[in-house]
C-alpha cells in the first residue's frame, strides 16, 4: 500500500487525525504547535474547519485553550521532544468534549494525534460514579476498589478488593497514605490533581496512576475521585479505582510495536476496513487480530453471514439501504456517516458488541465506490450499561427486601420516605408517614431524641446509633436505630425489632451460666477423693439451690435393696424464719406413691402440697410439716438402675418450673449418677486392691513361712481379713467327724467385743446340724436375722447369748471332703452381706486347705530330703573313693609304663608299653565318663561361664585327635569364619568335652577321608552372638534307625559297633547334656556310608574380633597347590577375606603347567602330603626346572606331622624356611604372610619350635630343689620320686605318708614346694594344708583322684595352690613344677625371647584397640595422653609397695595394671604384670625387682611407640 493510498484512507477514516509542528521559544520550551495537516473527521469531532487550520496554531485557532484544566502545549511538546506513543484523555473546554487521544512523535519537533470522542462514555462512567455514591451509602459492596480519605489523605475506608489489588491485610491498607502506594512518576500528577481538588469541590477528577502492591508488582489503576462535600471544607475524597493493569499493558504493547504511519492505520485500538462498492471487506487493520481473534487475511475470506448475527446483519442492509437512497437525494451530505452498534461473532465464535463508524469512499465523479469505516469494540461499554440498570434494579429490590424499615427524614425530622421492610414491625401503614414529622409518630419524649440524634449525624457527618423502646398492644418492645447522614441535609435510619433477640440473649447468658456452673461442679467431682464426695456434693448443691432461687436442695439415695431412702447430703438458705432439716430417712413403705414415682423415673413436681390429696396422703402427712411451698424432685439412675433423687423445696412462694429448668435439672441428676457410679467404682476398686494388697501380702508371708510360725500367720490373715469385712468376730471350726463335734482352732474379735471362745470352743455336730449339711454340699450359710424361726433353737438361743446380729458361714472342702468352716459374726449392727464376703471367705478357705496341704507336704519332703542327702552322701563318697582306689594303683601302672618306654627296649617291647599306656588312658576316659554321668544323675553338674579364647580353645580340640588322625591318614580340616569373635563368656572346660568327644567320635569311625571341624557365628545383638559348632566326618555314618539310640546312656549302635570300635556309650550322652546347660543340643545329620555332621549352637556374649589384624600390604596372589578341595575352601575363605586373590592347584601337575605359562604369584602354598607328586617333589621340580626364583617367591609347605624324618631333611635340603602344620589355623597361615611380609623368619615354624622347647625343655629347674612327697600309698611314693627325678636330678625329696607328718616335714625341712595327697590316713591333705598355711607360705600341689570340681574348690580354699589328677603325667608334672621351681634366668630366655620375635603390635595393638573405639582417632589420643600421665605414679606405688613387702598393696596395684594394659591393647606389658601378679607371694625380694625391672623396659617401649 503507497503513501498516496494511506493518506487516502487518512483522510476518509472516521478518526480525527491532525499533524503538527511544536514551537518552541528562546529556552527551548514549548509554547505553541502548528497545524501541518488533518483530515476531515478532525473537523467533524472538532467543529473546526480541518483545512482553514492548516499553517495555523493552537492559540491562533482557540486562544481561550489556556484555559482548560489539560496543559495541551505542554503534554504535545514533551512528546515531540522526547518521542513515543502516548495517550490521554482529557476535557477541551472551548469544544465542549472529551477525547481519547494517541499522540505519536517519529520525529523530533513533530508529532501527530489521532482523536477519539469518549464524551459519551465519560457521561456513564459520570452517571455510574453517581450511582456507586447512593450504592455506597446502603450496601458497602463493590466490584471496583472503593476508598475513602481524609483531608490527610489517609484511607479510612476500603472495600474488599483492596486487600487484592495491593496484597495486604485490610489492617495494613487502613495504615497507609495516598502518596505511599504510587508510582514516583506519577506523584506530581497525583499531587496536581488533588490541589485541583481541593479548589474545586463537587468536581470529579479521573486519572490513570500506577501503584506498587506488597510484592512490588506495579499495576495501573483508573481513578474517579470527588471531594465528600461540595463545600471548601472538605473533609476528605471518595476515590473509585479501577484495575486496568492488564488494558494498559495492552495499550502499550501496541503503540510500542508500531512505527510511523503504518502504526497509525495498522495498530490503533480500533479495527479499520474499507469495502468496494460491493460491500466486499477489500482492506482490513491488523488490529482485527486482538478484537476478533483472526488474522486480516482470515478475516477478508469470511462472508458478511459468518461474521454477524442475523439481527445485526439486518440492521446494517436498512441503514445501507436508506444510505444509498439518500444518493439520489442532492442536497445530502456527500461526506456524512453514520454510526450503528451491532453484534460480531469472533473467530471462536462468542459475540461482541460493536460501534461501527461508516462513511462513503466516492471516486472522482463522486460516485459510490465503497465503505470505509472504524469498528470499536464497546462490550464492556455495552456491559457497564447493562450492569447499571442491573445494580438499580438490584439497589431498589435489596431496599425491597430488608426485613427492617427504612426511614428517610430531613433536618426538621419531618418523613420524606418509607420502606417499611419485609417485616413491619412498627405496625404503621407506609402511606401514613411520609411527611408527617417525628412527633406525629412517636411519643414527644422520643420524638426529641431522634430529632437530637439526627442533628449529631448531620453536624458530625457520621451515623449514630440510638435505642428506644414503645409499649405496642400492651408489651413493651425494643427497637434499636441507626441514623446516617446524607445528601441535602438529609438522613436515612433503618429501624430493627429487638424485643426477641433480647429476650433469647437473656435466655442464653443463662443457659451459659448454667453451664459454667455444671462445668465447675463436674471439675469438682472429676478431680476430687472419695474422703472429699459429701463437702463436694453439699458445695454443690448450694451452687445449684442460688442459681435456681430456692430455699432448699438434697439428695435421696436408695440402699441396696430398695428398702429405705437416705438422706445423704443437703443444703438450706438462710432467711427469715425457721428451716427444719429433711427428714434423715424414709423406710420405702412410707412412701408408696413417691417411691413409686421415683422407681419409674417419674419428675415429681409440686405447686401445692395439697396437689398430693389424696393419692397420696401418706406422702402429705410427711411433708407438710416442713413448710413447703412447692417442690421438685428428679430421679436418679444410671441405666436402669434408679440410685435415689434430687430434690428442691421453695418454702416462700409457689413456684412453676420450665420445661428448660427440668431440662437443666435432668443435667444436674445425670451428673449426679455419673459422679455416686465413679466414686462407687472407685470405692470397689480401692477395696479389691486392698483385698489384693491383704491377699498377696498373705501369699508372700506364707511363700517362705516355716511350719512351726503357719498357725500364728493364721491368726494374723484371720485379723486382717475380718477388719477388712468390717466384721466383729472371726473364727475357724474343724469338723472332727468322728467325735461328731466342731472344733473352734482359731478366733479374733475386734476391740470392745468379747471372746466367746470358752462358751464354744467345742460345739456338738447336732447344733449345728442345719449348717453341716449345708456345708457338706458346698454351701455358704448366711443369717440376717438370729431371732428367725429357722434356725435351731439351742443355735439361736447361743447366737443371742453371744449378741450376734448377722453372720456368714463358708465350708472349708478339699477334695469334696469337708474340713470345717469359717465364719464372720456382726455383732454391733446388721451387715449387709455382698460378693465381695463370700468371695473373701472363699479366698480365705482355698488359702487355709493349700496352707493345710503344703504343712503335709513339707513333713513329707523333709522326711524324703533326709533319705536322699543321705543317699547322696553315700553315693558321693563311694564315687569318690572309688575313684582314688581305681586312679591311685592307674596313677602307677601309666607312671611306671612311661619310665619304662622311656629306657632301653626292642621294638617289640616299646609295643607292649605303648598299649599298657593307651589302655589305660581309655580306662581313665571310662573312669571319667563314669563320674561325669553321675554328677549328671545327682544334677550336681553345673557350668563355670569365664572369658574363653574361642580360637584358642577350638585349635586346642584339634590338637587332641591331630596325631590319631595322621596315623590313619585323614585329612583333619579346622574350618572358622575369619571374623569371628575372639572371645566369648562359656565355660572352656565343657565346650572343649563336647568337641574332643564329637572329634574322637568322628576320628574313631572314620577309615578315610576327612574330618572337618566348623565354626560359624550370628550375631544377635549388639554384644551377643549365636556360635554354630559343626563336626563333620566321612565315616561309617549312621542309619535313620540308629540314630534314635545315639542318645541313651551305655548304648552303642549295636554290638558289633562296641566290639570293633570300644566305648562306653556315655560321651554323646554327657556330651548332649553339658550342650542342654548352655540352653542348646546335639543335631545330627548322617547317612550310611557316606558320613555325618553332629552341630550345635550356643548364645553368649562376645567380645573383640580374630586377631589376625596386621593388614598384609604386599601380598596380592596366592598360589594354593592341595588335592584336598576343603582344604582348598577354607584357606581361600581366609585369603579373601584379608583381599588376597587364590589360583587353585588340585596337584602339583597343574600347578607346574601353570607356572610354565607363566603364571605369577606372590606366595606358594603348597600341602606335602598329595598323591603322584608331593610337596617336596614339587619343590625340587620348580627349582630344578628354574620356572621360579625361591629366593623371590616364597614358598610356604605344610604338613600334617612334624616328627617325620624326611620331610626335615627335605626342608633343610631345599632351604624351606616357612611351614606351618594342618590343620591349617588362620593365626598361623596369617603369621606366616606376616613373617614373608617382613622378612622376619623369627616369625615362622622353626622359631615357634624353639619357643615350644625353651618353654618346655631346655627351662632348667632350680638347683639341688627341696621337695616334700606327701603320699600314703607306696608305689606312688616311687613313682612320683622317679619323674621328679628325671625332671631335676638333684633334687632333694622328703617324704610324708600322712598329713600329720607332712607338717612336721614342713616346719623342719622348709621345702620349695610340696605335693600333697588328698586322701590320706590321720589327717587328709585338706587339712593339712589348712593347718601349713598358718605358718608357710610354701607353694602346695594337691595330688587328687577326684575329679570332682567341687574337691578342686575344696583343695583352693584351704590354701593350696595347684592341682594334679592322678594319673599324674610327666609332662603336666613338668609344667606345673615349672611354675613354682624354674631358674630366674630361664624365665628372663623366654621372656626376651618373647620381646625380641614381637613386632610393634605385641607392644601395642594400635589396630585393635581403635576397632574397640570405632576407629576415633581423637578418643584415642584422649586415651593416650590418660595412659600416659597415670601409669608412671602406678609404677612408683608399685615400687614402694614392694620395697615396704606390702604384699596386699602391691597385688592390688598389679591387678589394676594388668587391666589397664590389657584394655589399651598393651599385650606384652599386660601379659609381664599378669604374671607377677600370679607368681607375687613365691617371689623373693630380688626376683620382685627384677620382674619389675622388666615391666618398666616394656613401658619404656610402649612409650617409644606411642611417640
Amino acid at each position: 500500500m503507497d503513501e498516496s493510498y494511506l493518506k487516502e484512507i487518512m483522510e476518509k477514516a472516521i478518526f480525527g487525525f491532525a499533524y503538527h509542528e511544536i514551537v518552541l521559544d528562546e529556552y527551548s520550551n514549548p509554547v505553541d504547535y502548528r497545524f501541518i495537516e488533518a483530515n476531515s473527521a478532525f473537523g467533524e469531532l472538532t467543529g473546526l474547519d480541518y483545512k482553514d487550520v492548516i499553517g495555523k496554531t493552537l492559540k491562533d485557532i482557540l486562544p481561550e485553550s489556556t484555559e482548560d484544566d489539560f496543559d495541551w502545549i505542554a503534554f504535545y511538546g514533551k512528546v515531540a521532544i522526547e518521542g513515543g506513543i502516548h495517550v490521554v484523555e482529557a476535557e477541551s473546554k472551548p469544544i465542549g468534549k472529551n477525547f481519547r487521544i494517541q499522540v505519536i512523535s517519529f520525529e523530533k519537533g513533530y508529532f501527530a494525534t489521532l482523536f477519539f470522542d469518549i464524551s459519551h462514555y465519560k457521561q456513564i462512567e459520570s452517571e455510574l460514579s453517581s450511582s456507586e455514591e447512593r450504592m455506597r451509602m446502603l450496601v458497602d459492596n463493590s466490584n471496583d476498589w472503593v476508598v475513602i480519605l481524609d483531608k490527610d489523605l489517609k484511607i479510612t475506608y476500603s472495600t474488599n478488593l483492596g486487600t487484592k489489588i495491593l496484597g495486604l491485610a485490610e489492617q495494613e491498607i487502613y495504615d497507609l497514605t495516598v502518596f505511599s502506594v504510587i508510582h514516583p512518576d506519577d506523584l506530581p500528577g497525583v499531587k496536581q490533581t488533588i490541589e485541583w481538588m481541593m479548589e474545586h469541590p463537587g468536581e470529579l477528577a479521573v486519572l490513570e496512576v500506577r501503584i506498587f502492591n506488597s510484592n512490588k508488582e506495579l499495576k495501573w489503576l483508573e481513578v474517579f475521585a470527588f471531594n465528600m462535600l461540595e463545600s471548601k471544607a472538605i473533609n476528605g475524597l471518595i476515590v473509585h479505582a479501577r484495575d486496568i493493569s492488564s488494558r494498559k499493558a495492552a495499550e502499550e504493547a501496541l503503540v510500542a510495536s508500531e512505527n510511523k504511519l503504518r502504526y497509525l492505520t495498522d495498530n490503533v485500538s480500533d479495527v479499520i476496513f474499507m469495502t468496494d462498492k460491493n460491500l466486499k471487506t477489500t482492506y482490513v487493520s491488523p488490529s482485527v487480530q486482538a478484537m476478533l481473534g483472526e488474522s486480516p487475511e482470515e478475516h477478508l475470506a469470511r462472508s458478511m453471514e459468518d461474521k454477524h448475527p442475523p439481527e445485526s446483519l439486518a440492521l446494517m442492509q436498512a441503514v445501507m439501504s436508506e444510505e444509498i437512497q439518500k444518493e439520489a437525494d442532492p442536497n445530502a451530505n456527500p461526506n456524512r456517516s453514520r454510526m450503528i452498534e451491532i453484534q460480531q461473532y469472533k473467530k471462536d465464535g462468542s459475540i461482541i458488541d460493536i460501534a461501527m463508524h461508516v462513511s462513503m469512499i466516492r471516486d472522482e465523479d463522486g460516485a459510490f465506490n465503497g465503505l470505509q469505516g472504524v469498528t470499536r469494540d464497546i462490550t464492556y461499554q455495552k456491559r457497564t450499561e447493562r450492569e447499571l440498570k442491573e445494580k438499580n434494579a438490584y439497589i431498589e429490590s435489596l431496599l425491597d427486601s430488608i426485613p427492617d424499615p427504612i426511614f428517610v427524614l430531613n433536618k426538621e425530622g419531618y418523613f420524606i420516605d418509607l420502606k417499611t421492610g419485609a417485616t413491619n414491625t412498627l405496625y404503621l401503614p407506609q402511606a401514613d408517614v411520609p411527611n408527617r414529622s417525628l412527633w406525629d409518630i412517636f411519643p414527644k419524649s422520643l420524638a426529641d431524641n431522634i430529632f437530637s440524634a439526627i442533628q449529631t449525624s448531620l453536624e458530625n457527618h457520621e451515623t449514630i446509633p440510638f435505642s428506644y423502646q414503645l409499649e405496642i398492644d400492651r408489651e413493651i418492645r425494643h427497637y434499636e436505630a441507626h441514623i446516617s447522614p446524607m445528601e441535602n441535609d438529609q438522613v436515612i435510619s433503618s429501624v430493627r425489632d429487638v424485643t426477641e433477640h433480647n429476650r433469647a440473649l437473656t435466655a442464653i447468658k443463662q443457659q451459659n451460666r448454667f453451664q459454667k456452673m455444671v462445668a465447675n461442679i463436674s471439675t469438682a467431682f472429676v478431680n476430687s477423693k472419695s474422703r472429699e464426695l459429701d463437702t463436694i456434693l453439699d458445695e454443690s448443691l448450694k451452687t445449684v439451690g442460688e442459681f435456681f432461687g430456692v430455699q432448699r436442695a438434697y439428695i435421696y439415695r436408695y440402699m441396696e435393696d430398695y428398702s429405705k431412702l437416705l438422706n445423704t447430703n443437703e443444703w438450706h438458705s438462710q432467711y427469715e424464719g425457721n428451716i427444719d432439716g429433711k427428714k434423715p430417712m424414709y423406710q420405702s413403705s412410707a412412701i408408696p406413691w413417691w417411691s413409686n414415682q421415683i422407681l419409674n423415673d417419674q419428675i415429681i413436681m409440686i405447686e401445692k402440697l395439697e396437689e398430693l390429696l389424696p393419692h397420696a396422703r401418706m406422702e402429705y402427712q410427711a411433708l407438710k410439716s416442713q413448710h413447703i411451698k412447692s417442690i421438685l424432685c428428679v430421679p436418679i439412675r444410671s441405666g436402669a438402675k434408679v440410685l435415689g433423687y434430687f430434690g428442691f423445696d421453695s418454702l416462700l412462694e409457689s413456684r412453676v418450673y420450665s420445661e428448660s429448668e427440668i431440662d437443666n435439672l435432668r443435667v444436674v441428676a445425670n451428673l449426679l449418677a455419673e459422679v455416686f457410679q465413679k466414686h462407687d467404682r472407685e470405692r470397689q476398686m480401692q477395696k479389691q486392691a486392698k483385698l489384693q494388697e491383704i491377699f498377696s501380702r498373705m501369699a508372700m508371708k506364707y511363700i517362705n513361712l516355716n511350719s512351726e510360725d503357719l498357725e500364728e500367720a493364721i491368726q494374723e490373715s484371720l485379723a486382717e481379713l475380718a477388719t477388712f469385712s468390717e466384721a466383729d468376730r472371726a473364727y475357724i471350726f474343724d469338723y472332727d467327724w468322728d467325735s461328731r463335734v466342731c472344733i473352734n482352732s482359731n478366733e479374733w474379735t475386734a476391740q470392745g467385743i468379747d471372746s466367746e471362745l470358752h462358751l464354744r470352743k467345742v460345739v456338738p455336730m447336732d447344733m449345728l446340724a442345719p449348717w453341716i449339711e449345708r456345708h457338706r454340699n458346698g454351701e455358704t450359710v448366711i443369717m440376717k436375722d438370729p431371732h428367725s424361726a429357722d434356725i435351731p433353737k439351742k443355735l439361736r438361743e447361743l447366737m443371742i447369748l453371744q449378741k450376734v446380729k448377722s453372720l456368714i458361714a463358708l465350708p472349708i472342702v478339699n477334695m469334696g471332703f469337708c474340713q470345717g468352716f469359717v465364719g464372720f459374726d456382726f455383732v454391733r449392727q446388721n451387715h449387709h452381706f455382698s460378693k465381695t464376703d463370700s468371695m473373701l471367705l472363699s479366698l480365705f478357705a482355698q488359702l487355709l486347705i493349700n496352707l493345710r496341704n503344703r504343712r503335709d507336704l513339707e513333713r513329707r519332703i523333709i522326711q524324703e530330703k533326709v533319705r536322699a542327702e543321705n543317699a547322696s552322701k553315700a553315693k558321693s563318697e563311694f564315687l569318690a573313693n572309688m575313684s582314688h582306689e581305681i586312679r591311685t594303683p592307674l596313677n602307677g601302672v601309666i607312671g611306671f609304663t612311661e619310665l619304662l618306654q622311656n629306657s632301653a627296649l626292642d621294638e617289640a617291647q616299646r609295643q607292649y608299653t605303648h598299649n599298657i599306656i593307651n589302655s589305660s588312658y581309655n580306662l581313665l576316659g571310662i573312669i571319667s565318663d563314669i563320674l561325669d554321668f553321675s554328677k549328671i544323675e545327682a544334677g550336681k553338674l553345673e557350668l563355670s561361664p569365664t572369658r574363653t579364647d574361642i580360637i584358642e580353645l577350638v585349635e586346642h580340640a584339634t590338637d587332641i585327635i591331630k596325631v590319631k588322625t595322621s596315623r590313619k591318614n585323614l585329612e583333619l580340616l579346622l574350618n572358622i569364619s575369619p571374623d569371628i569373635p575372639r572371645f566369648a563368656i562359656i565355660d572352656p572346660l565343657r565346650l572343649n568335652q563336647i568337641l574332643i568327644n564329637l572329634l574322637s567320635n568322628a576320628e574313631k569311625f572314620t577309615e578315610e577321608g576327612e574330618i572337618e571341624l566348623k565354626v560359624r557365628h550370628e550375631m544377635t545383638d549388639a554384644d551377643h552372638a549365636n556360635i554354630t559348632f559343626h563336626v563333620r566326618d566321612t565315616g561309617i555314618g549312621i542309619s535313620d534307625k540308629m540314630q534314635k539310640k545315639l542318645f541313651r546312656a551305655f548304648s552303642q549302635l549295636d554290638s558289633s559297633t562296641t566290639r570293633k570300635y570300644g566305648g562306653t556309650g556315655l560321651g554323646l550322652v554327657i556330651s548332649n547334656h553339658l550342650a542342654s546347660l548352655m540352653n542348646s543340643q546335639i543335631n545330627i545329620s548322617s547317612e550310611s556310608d557316606v558320613g555325618s555332621v553332629f552341630s550345635f549352637s550356643i548364645n553368649c556374649r562376645v567380645e573383640g574380633k580374630q586377631y589376625c589384624d596386621h593388614v598384609l600390604t604386599n601380598t596380592k596372589k596366592v598360589m594354593l597347590v592341595d588335592d584336598n578341595q576343603s582344604c582348598r575352601n577354607i584357606m581361600k575363605r581366609c585369603l579373601n577375606y584379608w583381599k588376597i586373590d587364590v589360583l587353585e592347584c588340585e596337584n602339583a601337575h597343574a600347578a607346574l603347567e601353570l607356572l610354565g605359562d607363566g603364571c605369577d604369584s606372590d606366595v606358594i602354598i603348597v600341602d606335602y602330603n598329595m598323591p603322584e607328586m608331593d610337596g617336596l617333589e614339587f619343590i625340587r621340580k620348580l627349582k630344578q626346572d628354574a620356572l621360579i626364583d625361591i629366593k623371590e617367591v616364597p614358598i610356604v609347605l605344610m604338613h600334617s606331622s612334624g616328627e617325620d624324618p624326611l620331610l626335615q631333611s627335605g626342608c633343610r635340603e631345599l632351604g624351606i624356611r616357612y611351614r606351618f602344620l594342618k590343620p591349617v589355623k588362620a593365626y598361623d597361615l596369617h603369621e606366616t604372610l606376616v613373617s614373608i611380609e617382613t622378612k622376619d623368619e623369627n616369625l615362622g615354624y622353626w622359631d615357634k619350635q624353639k619357643k615350644e622347647k625353651i618353654r618346655m625343655s631346655e627351662i632348667d629347674f632350680i638347683e639341688s630343689p627341696s621337695i616334700l612327697i606327701a603320699e600314703d600309698n607306696r608305689l606312688n611314693m616311687i613313682l612320683l620320686k622317679e619323674m621328679i627325678l628325671k625332671l631335676a636330678p638333684k633334687a632333694q625329696i622328703w617324704q610324708a605318708t600322712d598329713g600329720l607328718e607332712a607338717i612336721d616335714e614342713v616346719r623342719k625341712h622348709g621345702p620349695n614346694v610340696v605335693l600333697m595327697d588328698v586322701q590320706m590316713p590321720n589327717m587328709d591333705g585338706v587339712s593339712a594344708s589348712f593347718e601349713i598355711r598358718k605358718f608357710s607360705a610354701v607353694p602346695i600341689i594337691a595330688i587328687t583322684a577326684g575329679a570332682l570340681k567341687e574337691e578342686q574348690e575344696r583343695c583352693l580354699a584351704a590354701g593350696m595352690n595347684d592341682f594334679l589328677t592322678k594319673p599324674v603325667l610327666a609332662n603336666e608334672l613338668s609344667n606345673t613344677l615349672s611354675k613354682y621351681l624354674r631358674k630366674e634366668k630361664d624365665r628372663q630366655a623366654e621372656t626376651q625371647a618373647t620381646l625380641k620375635s614381637a613386632g610393634s603390635s605385641s607392644h601395642f595393638a594400635k589396630e585393635s584397640l581403635l576397632k574397640n573405639i570405632s576407629g576415633d582417632l581423637e578418643t584415642l589420643q584422649s586415651l593416650l595422653e590418660i595412659v600416659v600421665s597415670s601409669f608412671p605414679e602406678k609404677f612408683d606405688a608399685l615400687l614402694g609397695a614392694i620395697t615396704r613387702k606390702d604384699s596386699k598393696d602391691a597385688l592390688s596395684i598389679l591387678h589394676s595394671l594388668k587391666g589397664s594394659a590389657k584394655n589399651m591393647h598393651f599385650v606384652l606389658l599386660g601379659n609381664l604384670v599378669a604374671d607377677m601378679e600370679r607368681d607375687y607371694n613365691s617371689l623373693d625380694e630380688e626376683e620382685k625387682q627384677e620382674r619389675y625391672q622388666d615391666i618398666m623396659d616394656e613401658w619404656q617401649t610402649v612409650q617409644d611407640i606411642i611417640k
